[in-house]
């Protein structure tokens, strides 16, 4: 903007500065000279040449007189032209410095995604995360182991293991990035069999790409939860967490196999009080953990 600006301005005042030149004295020509006195106006007219002071004389005098001023013109247009020049590059950097400014912003800028209250009802929410365009969704759930290698355990310890714990799924852009679980009181990471800092999810990943729904955030973390119901003592990940019991244990609480369903649907009318519910999430079967992870 400021160089066409400038431009501009160059051919304009090398546009006035031929009119001032094209000015010829010799060919300015008087009309006539006239007085006025009081309400009389009087009219000089030619009588005689004086000797000793020629025309050409007078015209040299009047050309000087007058070059000097336009000269002084030149000058004051000049002045003006880099006054509006110095004016026009403040303003552009102001501009600029604006401008930059106004880019950082949008680029650091986080535009929430778009949560309802039917969302916040199934414990969903959502926090800007520490890099431009990182969501953090928060979804309260429960660790509720219910199997050990697909054998059920005895409904009353599993009541007795059953936590409330936070799942937390992390975006960025369009790609889901992490799910890990952790604590309720100061969001540190969950310990449970299957955790390692972070959590270990043997053969099951979450999806790749986020579709940008608050659904598909809740979707993601009921599929981890699940995948926690079964404790795989093939695991590396923890075999003794800290307000579980040791594995060794709780091998000594599993029910003979094909007591199982009933003693879950025993268990769900138990602890219907803490919120828990079923919404439907189903997960592969080969996405549980087996002995080879």
């Amino acid at each position: 903007m400021s160089s066409r600006l400038k431009r501009r301005a160059e051919r304009d005042v090398k546009y006035m500065f031929a009119q001032l030149d094209s000015i010829d004295a010799n060919k300015i020509q008087l009309d006539g000279v006239t007085l006025r006195i009081g309400n009389k106006v009087m009219k000089l007219v030619h009588q005689e040449d004086i000797p000793g002071t020629t025309e050409e004389e007078v015209r040299e005098e009047f050309r000087v007189k007058l070059a000097e001023k336009l000269e002084i013109i030149k000058k004051n247009i000049n002045d003006k032209i880099y006054q509006m020049s110095d004016f026009v590059n403040t303003l552009r950097r102001e501009y600029e410095s604006k401008e930059a400014a106004l880019e950082r912003k949008m680029r650091d800028s986080h535009i929430m995604p778009e949560i309802s209250r039917q969302h916040a009802e199934r414990g969903l929410s959502v926090v800007r995360g520490n890099r431009a365009n990182e969501y953090v969704w928060i979804y309260q759930g429960f660790y509720w182991p219910k199997t050990v290698n697909k054998q059920a355990i005895e409904p009353a310890y599993v009541k007795k293991m059953m936590s409330n714990i936070l799942i937390v799924v992390k975006t960025k852009g369009k790609f889901i990035t992490d799910v890990t679980t952790r604590k309720l009181q100061d969001f540190e990471f969950f310990q449970h069999y299957h955790q390692a800092n972070p959590d270990c999810w043997g053969k099951w990943h979450w999806p790749e790409v986020w579709d940008g729904t608050a659904d598909m955030m809740i979707h993601v973390a009921q599929e981890a939860q699940i995948v926690l119901e079964n404790i795989n003592t093939g695991s590396i990940a923890n075999r003794t967490p800290r307000g579980l019991p040791r594995q060794e244990t709780l091998m000594r609480h599993l029910l003979p196999e094909g007591e199982g369903i009933q003693g879950m649907k025993n268990l769900r009318a138990a602890v219907r009080r803490t919120g828990v519910r079923n919404e439907g999430v189903e997960v592969d079967e080969g996405a549980f953990w087996t002995t080879t992870n």
